[in-house]
């Protein structure tokens, strides 16, 4: 039955969607310090979208040359911005803009690149300011032979080119999932459209191998027709698991922002309305609040229903509307995260660029042991961008930092918590607060008979970041009682020969500012009686909590692992 779905679904996307996007090749392109540029990028006219970009420089008298996967700007005919890879902090990163004299969507099979600076240098974390490090003296794209371009006539049908793209991406993923991005993307809409939304997705690093990591925010720009209030259902379908925390009765901790509001004593306009700080809404009330709830719609898709949005038709004045608290499974092993958005009831919304990726798995934490003959010493070294992260974000007097200010978007990433509005605590399991830091744990098995207790620091230091031992935890390595401060405890050894060691981060180099990866070091964990030998021991690094389901039916711990 699964088999004869997934052959329908197959056979309707076949005979209704477009040709896939067209490849252009690079051909003689050089740089003027000698390198040169080779590769290929697809561009799907339909969607003004680029996919499946591998671009190679060479090494020049300027510059050493980079390979080129991941585009940067939005889709447009007429140039192409790419970078190495997708960072938090893109201080020092080349990027590669290629500019053509023809757009893309023409009629052209080769089109000559502009001669521009082509290979820069971003100097600050957001790449605001680039440094130009070559340009190009010649060179063309050309359309490779065999694949015409997609042609759009006759699928007047609204939704349908949506559809198709999302068939183009999602290769691969789970059938329900592409079922309902189906029924979404179907249903029936009125041509005038009350609202158009332009989409900024914004891919953050990601724990490969984490059950409930947060993504980037979803934010739309919107303009519609002035003084009409519309009460909008948003859809948003990922190509991941939602894992995101039950917090009410048919309610997640995702959130709406409408006109990203300031936390109280702020006083914000949105939808026309004001409101002291951030306020609860009610849906399908205008004026009832400025964050509006969102529940789990299915398990790879999350809806907020009856949005009420005010239209406005000031360009420089748009409604926003912001996502946050997005959290999904990342098995190991699994690509960046895919979201499409869309909106059913209501009048009809249009969105540009409204497919895109909120995620990026990166690289897993390391570990490291040593078994010596009187001694074991343990470390654990962080992978991507500050994976090792407290509970709630602290300052160096060691209060609590909530994140609530709608604009400070990566300072949730010092954290395991994400945004938490005024109406919200920074207590574990509420909206947005994470149960617990990151926590990783040490298996020491094999522990030789005579062996009664093993002496064991309650504090582990990093470079600018603590983690303290946890005792009396669960199954799953979650819950339990952080030790208070340093010092040395004793856990004895049980008729199972192995001891299990937890620690929870408490602040992290993120918490000050310090600049790259933190590792924490164990000192020396001992035997008692003193001169027992440990030889033979064996140890297994881990982080936790882990073994929970990937889809929680009531608060799971957060963050959690496979």
């Amino acid at each position: 039955m699964y088999n004869q779905a997934r052959s329908l679904v197959a056979a309707l996307l076949a005979s209704l969607c477009p040709a896939a996007p067209v490849q252009w090749n690079l051909s003689g392109v050089t740089f003027d310090d000698g390198g040169t540029a080779t590769g290929f990028f697809r561009y799907d006219s339909d969607f003004a979208d680029y996919t499946d970009i591998d671009i190679t420089t060479t090494d020049g008298a300027a510059f050493g040359g980079a390979r080129y996967r991941w585009g940067v700007f939005p889709g447009s005919p007429d140039g192409l911005g790419a970078a190495p890879r997708i960072v938090r902090d893109s201080t020092g990163e080349p990027l590669l803009l290629l500019l053509f004299t023809l757009p893309l969507d023409s009629s052209e099979k080769t089109i000559a690149l502009g001669l521009f600076p082509a290979e820069l240098l971003c100097d600050d974390r957001f790449c605001d300011s680039l440094t130009t490090l070559r340009s190009i003296v010649s060179g063309s794209v050309t359309r490779a032979a065999g694949v015409p371009e997609p042609a759009t006539a006759g699928l007047a049908a609204g939704g349908v080119l949506l559809l198709c793209a999302a068939s183009r991406r999602w290769r691969g993923r789970s059938l329900p999932a592409a079922l309902g991005m189906a029924v979404f993307l179907l249903v029936p809409r009125d041509a005038s459209a009350f609202m158009t939304c332009d989409t900024t997705m914004v891919p953050l690093s990601m724990r490969a191998g984490g059950q409930a990591e947060l993504t980037g925010e979803i934010r739309l720009w919107c303009h519609g027709d002035p003084g009409l209030v519309h009460n909008v259902t948003f859809v948003i379908t990922l190509g991941n698991q939602v894992t995101s925390n039950p917090t009410r009765p048919g309610e997640i901790e995702t959130l709406l922002l409408i006109d990203q509001p300031y936390p109280a004593p702020a006083v914000n306009r949105s939808n026309g309305y004001t409101f002291a700080g951030q306020v609860r809404g009610t849906p399908g009330n205008a004026a009832s609040g400025n964050v509006f709830p969102c529940a789990r719609s299915g398990p790879a898709s999350i809806t907020c229903a009856d949005v009420p949005v005010a239209g406005t038709a000031d360009q420089f004045s748009p409604r926003i509307l912001s996502f946050r608290n997005i959290r999904v499974a990342v098995p190991p092993g699994s690509g960046p995260v895919q979201a499409w958005i869309t909106a059913i009831g209501g009048a009809p919304v249009v969105f540009n660029n409204a497919i895109g990726m909120i995620g990026v798995p990166g690289s897993a934490p390391a570990f490291g042991s040593s078994v010596e003959r009187f001694h074991v010493s343990l470390w654990f070294q962080e992978g991507p961008a500050w994976p090792f992260r407290s509970r709630v974000k602290r300052a160096v007097d060691g209060s609590i930092v909530k994140w609530n200010d709608p604009y400070a978007f990566g300072d949730f990433f010092c954290s395991e918590s994400g945004f938490s509005p005024d109406f919200a605590t920074t207590a574990p399991g509420d909206i947005g607060s994470a149960s617990n830091g990151t926590r990783f744990a040490a298996t020491i098995s094999d522990i030789p008979a005579g062996v009664l207790f093993l002496s064991v620091p309650n504090q582990l230091s990093g470079l600018a970041g603590t983690a303290r031992r946890v005792s009396g935890f669960d199954g799953s390595f979650a819950g339990g009682i952080m030790a208070t401060g340093q010092g040395i405890g004793m856990v004895g050894v049980p008729a199972s020969r192995a001891v299990t060691l937890v620690y929870e981060v408490v602040s992290t180099s993120c918490d000050f500012r310090f600049a790259g990866p933190d590792r924490f070091s164990s000192a020396l964990i001992t035997p008692w009686p003193r001169g027992v030998v440990l030889t033979g021991a064996k140890v297994e690094q881990f982080v936790a909590p882990r073994g929970r389901v990937e889809v929680p039916d009531g608060p799971a711990p957060e963050p959690r692992f496979y």
